[in-house]
């Protein structure tokens, strides 16, 4: 007698995909895998998989698959066969009982047994955290996705080189989105700063240049240099007093004598000169209201999520530094081109009002209670800075430095 099971919905690359498992009741497992929406409404099935008699997999039906999605189809160890088989093997109690360590996995060994089964008492990992809960695909939104920031040890004797920092998905953390909120804003700035160069500077600067270059046969032809220039009486009277100006200055600690008495100053040829980059920083403030006891466990999740990934790793010996985040502003489930993008970012900080209407609420408790008396309202608020600056290069071609995603040519640009 058949039976079927269907996952819950996984998303990858944007996209929304579930399994559907069938025990064909002689012993051998077939499944699909199917496109949705993010409530798994609207499947377009993409790839069917069963096993032949000697229990190898057999992929058919792939003609709804994007190219994309045919390539990643096609390789066993892409990011989509994993998420399916993650699936498959999370409907393991429907088809085995609780407990049983086998799951129904048709391009395993024919579906006999599963490469990491789930630990046994083990519920499966949220493959996403969203607010609203009944966000669809189509609303505008915010992803934030936990990265670890790489880095390499430094053995005894090694080296170091300047590179730019790279990322990785970080383990058992869990993509959030949430609904676009209030008010969106960037700010890109650039540092520049005033810089002089006086005459006596620019004579030094230059002697100290032909030294490194000539060596000590530079400096007495400086000598020559200036002793020429004092033979010009005027210019040796206006040298001197400059001096004894500047020795009284010292003496009496009393600046700006020059300009009292002579109504001049050096003149320190002011230039704005360019200092470097500077890093932007982003802020965010959502405000959730849970409407069930669903959504309210799922905001603190949010929650705990943020605070969990910005917190320090403490590996004994050494600290680590926190996850890092993905930033993308989405329209649908599409990077949004009117709004800016955002290089990968540390959270600086992360604050939590759990009264922002002044006083204490909370939702109570009873049959359709929620027994943990949630908050009736959480107003988050977090402050985001890029780890890398933005460059002029980004405007054409935008790299987040995950190794997934570029994007090229964007509307509006970081």
């Amino acid at each position: 007698m058949e039976k079927t099971a269907v996952s819950g919905v996984s998303t990858l690359n944007g996209n929304f995909y579930q399994t559907q498992v069938i025990d064909n009741g002689n012993g051998t497992f077939s499944s699909t895998l199917f496109r949705t929406d993010a409530q798994g409404n609207n499947p377009v099935p993409i790839a069917g998989y069963s096993a032949d008699s000697g229990g190898n997999a057999v992929v058919a039906n792939t003609d709804n698959a994007t190219p994309e999605e045919q390539q990643l189809i096609a390789d066993p160890n892409s990011s989509l066969n994993q998420l399916r088989k993650t699936q498959t093997r999370t409907l393991e109690s429907e088809f085995f009982g609780q407990g049983n360590p086998q799951a129904p996995n048709p391009d395993e060994q024919g579906g006999s047994t599963p490469a990491t089964p789930t630990p046994t008492g083990t519920a499966p990992a949220s493959t996403m955290f969203k607010y609203p809960l009944k966000m669809d695909d189509g609303q505008d939104k915010i992803k934030f996705v936990p990265l670890t920031l790489k880095k390499v040890d430094l053995a005894s004797g090694g080296q170091i080189s300047v590179k730019r920092p790279t990322y990785e998905k970080a383990k058992d953390s869990t993509p959030i989105f949430i609904g676009i909120q209030g008010s969106i804003s960037d700010s890109n700035a650039v540092s520049w700063g005033s810089g002089e160069l006086n005459k006596f500077q620019e004579e030094l600067v230059n002697l100290s240049l032909r030294t490194m270059s000539e060596g000590m046969s530079a400096v007495t032809k400086a000598i020559d240099s200036f002793q020429n220039k004092i033979t010009d009486k005027p210019f040796v009277n206006q040298l001197k007093g400059l001096g004894q100006l500047y020795l009284a200055e010292q003496a009496t600690g009393t600046a700006g004598l020059q300009s009292r008495i002579s109504g001049s100053v050096l003149n320190p040829n002011l230039e704005l000169l360019f200092q470097g980059p500077e890093l932007r920083t982003f802020q965010f403030q959502f405000k959730m209201s849970p409407r069930s006891k669903d959504e309210a466990d799922i905001v603190k999740k949010i929650i705990k999520e943020f605070k969990r990934n910005m917190a320090v790793k403490n590996e004994g010996l050494f600290l680590k530094a926190p996850n890092v985040f993905k930033i993308q502003y989405l329209k649908g489930m599409e990077v949004h081109q009117s709004i800016n993008l955002i290089k990968v970012c540390a959270l600086l900080n992360f604050a939590v009002d759990y009264t922002p209407n002044g006083s204490y609420m909370t939702f109570g408790g009873g049959e359709n209670g929620d027994p943990e008396a949630s908050m009736v309202t959480y107003n988050l608020s977090m402050t985001f800075q890029e780890i890398e600056p933005i460059y002029q290069n980004d405007y054409t071609k935008f790299d987040y430095g995950d190794g997934e995603q570029t994007i090229d040519n964007h509307q509006i640009g970081a």
